[in-house]
């Protein structure tokens, strides 16, 4: 078996890792299996009066002939008639292959496959994963792979080593050992052959095992392997399952036996622990799912429903009196994630969450024909939030469970908006303070002031029949500033709509956007112009906070 460097020269085993002397060894049977993982080709050579075939697939060679052949079936002439890239089948191995002219450019044919090889020795799994490759050359068409070491892996009961190929251009190798526990979030065995690295993990190239029965003479003959992959061919997270078996091997036997592979995926795959539901390393199963003798039967009678122990579990925490069966009732009515959310829900706010299902449940709203049941867990939990945002104790059953739930729950929604506009307020005012200090302008007859809350920009919007009113979020924030013009002797009758940005008047607008009618700008042309002048000073102010305005030659008192 011929191994070969990162720049395909060929070289031994590196010390750092010639720890497993087995793995050096596959047989003339596993070194045929590799072969025949490759793209199987016929190469031929025109000769006169037939052709010199060369295969891939069985490593024959030698010259064809009319004549040459005992009996010449239909088979060997649609073969001698075949040209260049036609579906064939080997004249000597009887293999499905790809005929290739020799002669013709082949620089596509350069083939790599992943492969791994296991060993068993003295009860422990050895694992080499190897690139194999295939270069057809003239000459080196019949030969067989040639394979460059990835990764080397030692498995034992209570630790797996992996010697990783640490970069391209290095001829060293980087040691992972796990011993203790399987973290999921930091893998520390991977897998031989990966494809690149993306945001959140790692994504792995499926590969061919050669020596899948050694398991079964191994410390890991009853991890339930065959039940994770079935029978496939190709593996995946393969090493990563047996680092995870290295550690807690009676917990994935019994998960797997149990149908709960959903459990030991997540743990391989680094998604979670599930720590909440499972405790790791205990060989108990009831204590490991933290159920007594009553709950553990439960369980098993439902045929090990993870889902229905989840919501059980959170029921059970939020102080709730269920049994299994009514955690799984609750989740064929409101789903898993309702049925989550109701759990949390009721545990922040003190509520009983089963009492909480069944008002939400018995309610006539939700009868047949009306609102459906997840619907109304949805306004209930707005109303909820609208009561603790207003500060109602929902430990109440009255308050958190309302005989006439839509009132109270437009009620609530009501209240919670009029708090929620007047911490607004509160929140801007100071900042409304300062523009008003800055914009609020009052000459003859005519004054301009900053809008003062939200409400005032959508009412001015509705009167005039503009579209002021979609500013008024941005103008509490302080991205626009809307002010309103009008006249001292009507104050509350709105007239014009001014957008300012810092000293630049972006917009002004009457009635319907001044549809047929002149602009405010010209109509009031005096007294925006010394507006405009004046916050060019700064705003300045008297003493009394009025505008100080510079007297002009021909000016009146009136805009």
């Amino acid at each position: 078996m011929n191994y070969i460097n990162q720049y395909g020269k060929y070289g031994p085993l590196p010390k750092s890792v010639d720890v497993l002397p087995d793995l050096r060894m596959p047989t003339e049977k596993e070194l045929e299996k590799v072969n025949g993982l490759f793209v199987p080709y016929v190469f031929y050579r025109t000769v006169k009066g037939g052709r010199e075939l060369t295969t891939s697939c069985c490593g024959r060679d030698r010259a064809f002939y009319p004549g040459s052949q005992r009996t010449e079936t239909p088979e060997y002439w649609k073969f001698m008639a075949s040209r260049h890239n036609d579906a064939v089948r080997c004249p000597f191995c009887g293999r499905r292959a790809t005929l290739k002219a020799i002669g013709r450019k082949r620089g596509g044919l350069a083939e790599w496959v992943p492969v791994l090889f296991l060993r068993e020795r003295k009860g422990d799994l050895l694992a080499l994963g190897v690139w194999a490759r295939k270069l057809y050359w003239d000459g080196t068409l019949a030969d067989r792979p040639e394979y460059r070491i990835t990764n080397v892996y030692r498995f034992t009961p209570g630790r797996a080593v992996q010697y990783e190929h640490e970069s391209y251009g290095r001829e060293a190798w980087r040691e992972r050992v796990l011993e203790g526990a399987y973290d999921p979030k930091h893998l520390m065995i991977r897998d031989p052959f990966t494809i690149g690295g993306y945001i959140g993990g790692v994504e792995y190239e499926l590969y061919h095992v050669i020596g899948m029965e050694v398991l079964k003479r191994s410390a890991f003959r009853y991890c339930q392997y065959d039940r994770f992959w079935g029978t496939r061919e190709y593996k995946g997270w393969f090493m990563e399952y047996l680092a995870a078996c290295c550690i807690w091997p009676r917990n994935i036997e019994m998960l797997m036996k149990c149908g709960m592979a959903e459990l030991v995926e997540e743990l391989v795959k680094g998604v979670r622990k599930n720590h909440y539901l499972f405790k790791w390393g205990e060989t108990d199963p009831k204590k490991a799912f933290g159920l007594d003798g009553q709950e553990w039967r439960a369980f098993a009678d439902s045929g090990y429903d993870l889902a229905g122990l989840y919501i059980y579990k959170k029921l059970r925490g939020a102080r709730a009196r269920c049994d299994f069966g009514t955690a799984r009732k609750v989740i064929s009515r409101l789903g898993t994630s309702y049925a989550n959310d109701l759990a949390v829900l009721c545990k922040k706010h003190g509520v009983d969450p089963v009492r909480a299902f069944k008002y939400l449940a018995k309610e006539p709203q939700c009868a047949k024909g009306s609102m459906p049941i997840g619907r109304k867990f949805e306004l209930w939990k707005d109303y909820v939030g609208f009561c603790a945002g207003l500060g109602y104790d929902l430990r109440d059953e009255t308050v958190a469970l309302p005989r006439d739930f839509m009132r109270k729950h437009d009620e609530a929604a009501a209240a919670y908006a009029e708090r929620e506009a007047e911490i607004e307020y509160k929140k801007y005012e100071k900042k409304i303070g300062e523009r008003a200090k800055k914009y609020d302008f009052a000459q003859g007859d005519l004054f301009i002031r900053v809008a003062r809350s939200r409400d005032e920009v959508v009412a001015e919007g509705n009167a005039l029949k503009h579209c002021v009113g979609g500013y008024a979020g941005r103008h509490m924030q302080g991205t626009v500033t809307i002010l309103f013009l009008r006249m001292a002797s009507d104050p509350d009758k709105p007239m014009v709509t001014v957008e300012m940005d810092g000293n630049r008047l972006v917009q002004a607008h009457g009635y319907k956007n001044d549809r047929g009618r002149e602009s405010p700008l010209v109509t009031y042309k005096t007294f925006f112009n010394r507006w405009m002048k004046w916050l060019e000073r700064g705003s300045p102010r008297k003493k009394d906070g009025t505008p100080r305005v510079r007297r002009e030659k021909g000016a009146t008192a009136a805009a």
